[in-house]
């Protein structure tokens, strides 16, 4: 059976033997879902009136997958455990930390620092750190 997606108009050869398989095909080009057509012969069981109002619908054991909530899309990205968010918190602090000890030990060891790498004295300099 010839199968043509809604969204894009791809079409593809589908056996029949594949559509009473799967209710639901996703598009190899644009990833849309749509509902397969039923194939040659398929005669669809009636369904239940729907409920009157004020009446409680009789329970479903094998629900239709199309009236599950979509699934959250992939790129999404899910909300980090509570350990996970404080390690990487410790990871930010440990990181600020480690860049304000640099900072003091290059105000603290300037002369050393300038005499070593003498390109250095015009990055002091701007700061106003000039040797005496």
């Amino acid at each position: 059976m010839r199968i043509v997606c809604p969204s894009c108009d791809v079409a593809y050869d589908v056996p029949d033997a594949a559509l009473t398989a799967r209710p639901l095909m996703r598009c190899a080009r644009c990833a849309h879902e749509f509902k397969l057509p039923a194939p040659p012969g398929f005669v669809e069981p009636p369904q239940a009136p729907p409920p009157a109002p004020g009446e409680t619908p009789p329970f479903d054991p094998d629900p239709d997958p199309l009236d599950a909530p979509p699934p959250k899309p992939a790129h999404q990205r899910p909300e980090p455990a509570t350990a996970d968010r404080r390690l990487v918190l410790g990871a930010w602090a440990a990181s600020f930390a480690v860049i304000l000890l640099a900072m003091g030990l290059g105000v603290s060891y300037r002369r050393p620092v300038m005499h070593a790498w003498p390109a250095s004295i015009r990055l002091y300099a701007v700061f106003g750190m000039e040797p005496n």
